[in-house]
């Protein structure tokens, strides 16, 4: 399998989302519903990339608006039992963030050396819960 491939213009939260608000990115973050993590040395938000570092693979959520320059204002969903991510689901399939910057794979495809997190469980094939749980163990 491969990375997913997001449509930003098809993602969509419900109103029942939950949010931080008011994060600075801290890269160009260029397609809503990208994982990201908080950078603990400047705060900012970055693309999470789980083969990166143990820091890098620490999701907090999706970006909920893009694009979004360095240093411009970015809000981050970490809950939304009625997600639609913008891509088509299967269920029974468990979706994670990916070894790409910013990038979502279904789990099938972690392998030997990615921090481990969960990000999407599929209700429907458009639908999704996301629910950010990370391990923060190398497999």
């Amino acid at each position: 399998m491969a990375d997913v491939t997001q449509n930003g213009a098809n993602v969509r939260f419900s109103t029942r989302v939950q949010s931080r608000k008011g994060l600075t990115s801290g890269e160009a973050i260029a397609t809503i519903g990208m994982p990201v993590y908080i950078k603990a040395s400047d705060g900012k938000v970055y693309k999470c990339d789980v083969n990166a570092s143990a820091e890098a693979a620490l999701c907090v959520g999706v970006a909920m608006h893009a694009p979004a320059a360095a240093d411009q204002p970015l809000d981050v969903a970490y809950f939304d039992p009625d997600y639609t991510p913008g891509f088509t689901l299967t269920k029974g399939i468990i979706y994670v963030p990916s070894a790409t910057a910013g990038g979502i794979a279904p789990v099938a495809d972690v392998v030997s050396g990615w921090y481990l997190s969960t990000l999407l469980i599929p209700t429907s094939t458009t639908k999704a819960i996301l629910s950010v749980i990370n391990s923060q163990v190398a497999t």
